[in-house]
């Protein structure tokens, strides 16, 4: 599991970086953090993942990784990174020598995917520098067969991210027959990581974070659905 984390490309949010890797770390998965560059332009930070990815693949007998079964997660600008990565382009492929890789599976949590003005995070836009190109950057316009399946997951009253996002995301994936799963909960603010004491405060913990919380466990039943399983 390739672990990226949000923070607008501005930061790398700490809570969405080792404690979802301790997270699947216990249900048997060899996980993998990206500490991406902040605040440089694309590809900077496409060019780190895609690296992180090869560099995965290729060592996958010394780590004991299913090489066939190399799961990403990204949240919030994560999401869009490896929505980025999911999708890699003729163009953005040839960055890399010899790179031919994507991710066999990827979860995406309140991802930023639209770079469109009214439903992005401009914020997460402007830190790579792509105003002027925002299409090149918009997951939903780079959807192709290649695309690995997605599970998907969203708070309604999200205030940074609006969770159009993830609809546009899984109507877009139905569209060119990609399997996806979207989970939409009524609650929650942006940011909640694992939705538990192991990233928000305890005084946090309400009946919400404990709904928003079963994301996980959901995720885990995609993944074991399409093999991805500790042997």
């Amino acid at each position: 599991m390739l672990v990226i984390p949000g923070g607008g490309y501005s930061f790398v949010s700490e809570r969405e970086g080792e404690p979802i890797a301790l997270y699947y770390l216990a249900q048997g998965f060899v996980c993998a953090t990206l500490y991406y560059s902040i605040l440089k332009p694309y590809p900077t930070q496409l060019i780190e993942a895609m690296l992180a990815l090869k560099y995965l693949k290729e060592h996958s007998k010394e780590y004991y990784i299913r090489k066939d079964k190399i799961a990403s997660i990204g949240f919030s600008a994560g999401g869009h990174l490896a929505g980025l990565l999911s999708t890699i382009k003729e163009d953005e492929s040839s960055l890399i020598e010899g790179n031919t890789y994507r991710p066999d599976l990827t979860i995406m949590a309140y991802p930023v995917i639209s770079s469109e003005e009214g439903i992005t995070h401009e914020d997460t836009i402007k830190s790579i520098n792509m105003e002027k190109k925002r299409e090149k950057v918009s997951i939903d316009k780079r959807i192709d067969d290649k695309t690995p399946p997605m599970f998907i997951w969203h708070t309604k009253n999200d205030d940074l991210v609006p969770y159009e996002n993830s609809i546009l995301l899984r109507n877009t994936l139905s569209k060119n027959g990609i399997e996806s799963e979207l989970i939409l909960f009524e609650n929650g603010r942006h940011g909640l990581s694992t939705s538990d004491y192991n990233t928000i405060l305890l005084d946090e913990i309400n009946d919400v974070t404990k709904e928003v919380s079963k994301w996980k466990d959901l995720s885990l039943e995609f993944l074991r659905e399409n093999g991805f399983t500790a042997k």
